[in-house]
């Protein structure tokens, strides 16, 4: 009953630690921020009047974002087919503006003494399914077949949920160098631009052929350059970007490892943080690769957007469980979806895919209440309003 009746995701422990303990603490060591991007955001930061709420600044930066996913599926609504050229550029605009309001709103709540948990909640809850949304426009722009989109998703999940990891352990957010979200989100751009002018078609050339012809055309004949790999380019990509998370992901666990160690915290403990995202990610390739409807090809956007949407869920309640000093329930049936899906898909094929649009609303439903409530929670607990900066001298 859970989505009907009003529930405490935060007890009133869990209260009482974030007005003990809470301080939020992140390191950003991007390069682009450090020598640009800091700078552009700064000249903006007057340009935003004193009275607009670091949330709306969030809330309208995300929505854009959500207005650039649902003009791709009313483009491509199963993720099939490329999209008009002219998307890409609204893709690059809304990305953008996406990352400057998210770095926008922090310095707006600085500048205006309304830091407080529910921003950092909520600036990185929105940062999560960004993630997911945004990571399906950048494959649907290298135009990846439904099994290719599902290992790229996985690619951006990884990082996200490894750097939270860390920082569950560590008490803070570092955004490397080497894995920064700036970065990432420039480099969809780049994409999205690049697609504009030669066609998501192109991400199907091998890096031989885009070589011989387009690098060193009068260098090199085809044959000559044999010791270039002959793989796709959007393979290479993805190539790339998870051998970036895999040392990635090493280090997160070097630094939650050395973390736990001084605080006396059992191994095993430490990677179970990970139990929920690793069930999710391996139950629904299973699920997807064992199903007898082929539900990844013939329903490709709810998969895809499910296996995202249930990582984005668990790294909510992660984080909310951080802040709070609340234990994080690696058992909360949810998480467990795709291994009923599995089950069903083995042994009650016909039932399939009824199941997945069932488990897909529950999903969204879960979804939708639980950040409804831990908003209102945080609201009345802080005495804040979520949009709107509430004068501290009317404060009780």
């Amino acid at each position: 009953m859970e989505l009907i009746h009003p529930v405490k995701y935060i007890s009133k422990e869990g209260l009482d630690n974030i007005r003990k303990y809470y301080k939020y603490s992140a390191e950003d060591h991007s390069l682009c921020v450090k020598y640009f991007l800091r700078a552009f955001w700064e000249f903006l930061l007057p340009f935003i009047p004193i009275w607009v709420a670091p949330n709306l600044i969030t809330m309208t930066g995300f929505s854009i974002i959500l207005l650039n996913f649902f003009t791709l599926l009313f483009f491509s609504p199963n993720l099939h087919d490329p999209v008009p050229s002219w998307v890409l550029l609204t893709f690059i605009v809304g990305i953008f503006i996406y990352q400057t309001l998210d770095n926008l709103d922090g310095k707006q709540a600085r500048r205006t003494g309304s830091s407080s948990v529910l921003g950092e909640l909520f600036d990185h809850g929105c940062d999560s399914l960004f993630v997911t949304v945004s990571g399906i426009t950048l494959w649907i722009a290298m135009n990846m077949t439904p099994w290719r989109i599902f290992m790229g998703i996985v690619c951006l999940i990884v990082p996200f949920y490894g750097s939270h990891w860390e920082e569950w352990h560590t008490g803070t957010l570092i955004l490397s160098k080497s894995s920064n979200p700036t970065e990432g989100q420039l480099i969809m751009c780049i994409v999205h631009f690049s697609t504009y002018f030669t066609g998501s078609d192109w991400w199907w050339v091998t890096i031989r052929y885009v070589g011989a012809y387009h690098w060193f055309p009068f260098i090199f004949t085809y044959e000559q350059i044999w010791w270039v790999p002959n793989i796709y380019c959007n393979t290479l990509f993805l190539v790339v970007f998870s051998t970036g998370d895999f040392f990635g992901l090493i280090e997160n666990g070097k630094k939650a490892l050395a973390a736990a160690k001084e605080k006396g915290i059992p191994t095993l403990k430490v990677f179970l943080i990970l139990f929920p995202v690793t069930i999710d990610i391996v139950f629904s390739a299973l699920w997807y690769y064992f199903s007898s409807n082929n539900i990844i090809e013939n329903y490709t956007s709810l998969c895809i957007f499910s296996t995202g949407l249930l990582a984005s869920y668990s790294l909510d309640r992660l984080m909310v469980n951080r802040v709070s000093r609340m234990e994080f329930n690696i058992f909360f049936p949810l998480y467990y979806t795709p291994v009923l899906g599995l089950i069903i898909a083995l042994f009650f094929p016909q039932y399939e895919i009824f199941y997945l649009i069932l488990s897909f609303i529950l999903l969204v439903l879960a979804y939708f209440h639980f950040a409804v409530f831990i908003v209102r929670e945080l609201c009345d607990f802080l005495n804040i309003k979520c949009f709107k900066i509430v004068p501290k001298v009317t404060q009780k």
